[in-house]
């Protein structure tokens, strides 16, 4: 055969070492791991600088990981003291919550000095510093459930499933009302944007700090368990990198040394 003939065969590619072929393996699971956590690490030496303690972030999909809910505005209502508006079971007079009930708010209005607000389940009524006064329900003589609340000349009216009313302030009472009184009806509005936003901000809280969030992307804490389980499986990955490393570098350093002579 001529020398100079090559051979129709591809030589083999070199076999690679079992610990090699690992230690590349752990090298690219863990380096996206290792690139958060140095980033979100250098950051956080810097948080002072950067203010990340007081800037809040309020994210949607941020606050669902937080297991924050966004505010759900029920009805509002509004009235010559302010809006009067439901978020779930707690309810507000602009922002400043002055009760909690669980029933549908279905009106509010004032009169001489006094805030009415009605729920399906009753009425409630505030004083001037938004102490409650008097609570009425069916024990009252109020047919329920309550469906609007209304005004006519001065006197406040509601109305139910069992007909029209009119509530006599002075003594608590509830009469039947003409069938064709016309009260004004307290219809629900929206609410304007600067109450709404610090609705939202008081029932889901003031949001979560870069900080706090940068820590718990840090530590894998973000998304519970599994990412802290994430992380340990990160470090023990860097923890064998450095063992396969150590062993690999005096593996070929003794390879490549020169036999000893005869």
């Amino acid at each position: 055969m001529n020398p100079e003939q090559t051979s129709p065969f591809k030589p083999l590619p070199p076999r690679i070492h079992p610990v090699t072929y690992w230690h590349r393996v752990l090298g690219i699971v863990s380096t996206l791991i290792v690139l958060v956590t140095i980033v979100t690490g250098l950051i956080l030496n810097h948080s002072d600088a950067f203010d990340l303690s007081e800037k809040r972030l309020r994210n949607a999909v941020i606050r669902s990981l937080y297991g924050h809910r966004d505010a759900e505005i029920g009805a509002a209502y509004q009235t010559a003291r302010g809006w009067v508006t439901q978020l779930h079971a707690r309810v507000f007079l602009d922002s400043d919550e002055i009760i909690q009930r669980e029933a549908l708010l279905v009106g509010a209005l004032e009169m001489q000095g006094s805030l009415l607000v009605a729920f399906t389940d009753g009425i409630v009524e505030f004083d001037q510093t938004l102490d409650v006064l008097e609570r009425y329900g069916a024990l009252d003589g109020l047919k329920l459930p309550v469906r609007q609340l209304g005004l006519l000349d001065g006197a406040p009216f509601i109305y139910t499933d069992a007909g029209l009313f009119q509530f006599e302030t002075a003594t608590g009472a509830f009469k039947a009302a003409a069938a064709d009184a016309e009260p004004q009806w307290q219809t629900s509005d929206v609410l304007p944007p600067a109450i709404r936003d610090e609705l939202v901000v008081s029932y889901g809280g003031p949001g979560v700090s870069y900080e706090q969030l940068l820590l718990d992307v840090h530590s894998g804490r973000l998304l519970g368990l599994t990412g802290v389980i994430i992380v340990d499986a990160a470090a023990i990955c860097l923890l064998l990198l450095a063992v396969t490393g150590i062993y690999l570098y005096f593996k070929f350093k003794r390879n490549a040394l020169p036999p000893p002579p005869p």
